[in-house]
């Protein structure tokens, strides 16, 4: 594993708290989204105003899609960040998964979640959209 240099010092002075408290927004965010959705339907159902015309059911989906939606994408970054605190866990942090090369300390402060570093990134994107 590449020796870190001063500059890692900061990132990973912080990493940890920044990502709790990431996770600890998301799960606030991903607690008011199901409330929003559970009141929503709560409030068809007690109204009687369960989309009978094609039209509003069709926009009653996508409402529920929207919000499904909202909720994976909360999911997904919840992984990561779990996923990353492993890795500060493991001393892997900050380490490319595919080259094995330190990730800029800029890289991390923007995107915590980072596993690889911006070359190996952009090479990974070019590889999936092919």
């Amino acid at each position: 594993m590449p020796e870190r240099p001063a500059a890692y010092r900061e990132v990973m002075a912080t990493a940890r708290e920044r990502l709790l408290g990431r996770r600890a927004e998301l799960e606030q965010h991903r607690a008011s989204v199901e409330r929003l959705l559970a009141a929503l339907t709560d409030s068809q159902e007690a109204e009687g105003t369960i989309a009978t015309h094609i039209a509003d059911a069709a926009s009653d989906l996508m409402e529920a899609q929207a919000t499904v939606g909202t909720l994976t994408e909360i999911d997904r970054e919840v992984a990561d960040i779990d996923e990353a605190l492993a890795r500060l866990e493991r001393g892997t942090y900050g380490v490319c998964i595919d080259c094995g090369e330190l990730i800029d300390p800029a890289r991390l402060k923007a995107l915590p979640t980072a596993v690889r570093c911006l070359r190996c990134q952009t090479h990974y994107e070019h590889r999936i959209q092919a």
